[in-house]
């Protein structure tokens, strides 16, 4: 029987993959909660604000109106079956978290970002940034935009708050 190695990669590896890509993509899990859109938001807005690259979130669920705030709508749309240069999973543990939708984008993706922080995590990407001693996905987004020397904008910093806070249950954990 063969183990799979859990290993990180560098933050400077996943910026590279990150710079060299034109077409982005940013999936989650079904049944978002705030750790899910808060990380996929982040991710979407950091990036696109600091490179200036063509990324969207891919929707595969419906969204719980009490996240609609965070510009959900316009950033996490039903998108078509299209080749990407790069797909960023946030908060999955399992590469089919995201269910069907999910199928469609994964085997037509170059390369696979997997960013989460469930202790189940199988390190399922071609680059993976996983530490499942952190409270919530978004706290390890904001870990890496910091590492990228990343401007941290209102919006960004909003969508990171909303999923430290509901996977902290308000940081009471």
């Amino acid at each position: 029987m063969v183990m799979l190695m859990k290993k990180n990669n560098s933050p400077e590896e996943i910026l590279n993959i990150i710079k060299s890509s034109e077409k982005i993509g940013v999936i989650s899990h079904k049944n978002p909660d705030g750790d899910n859109i808060g990380s996929t938001i982040s991710v979407i807005l950091g990036i696109r604000e600091n490179l200036n690259k063509n990324i969207f979130g891919i929707k595969v669920d419906n969204f719980p109106k009490n996240l609609l705030f965070l510009d959900t709508l316009e950033n996490i749309k039903e998108i078509e079956e299209l080749d990407l240069d790069l797909l960023i999973y946030v908060d999955c543990g399992e590469i089919d978290r995201p269910g069907e939708v999910g199928e469609l984008f994964k085997t037509r993706a170059k390369k696979i970002i997997n960013i989460d922080h469930h202790k189940t995590n199988d390190y399922f990407g071609d680059l993976n940034y996983v530490f499942p001693n952190m409270s919530s996905t978004c706290e390890i987004v904001y870990n890496l935009f910091k590492e990228f020397n990343f401007n941290i904008s209102k919006d960004v910093a909003n969508a990171l708050l909303v999923g430290i806070n509901t996977d902290t249950y308000r940081f009471l954990y």
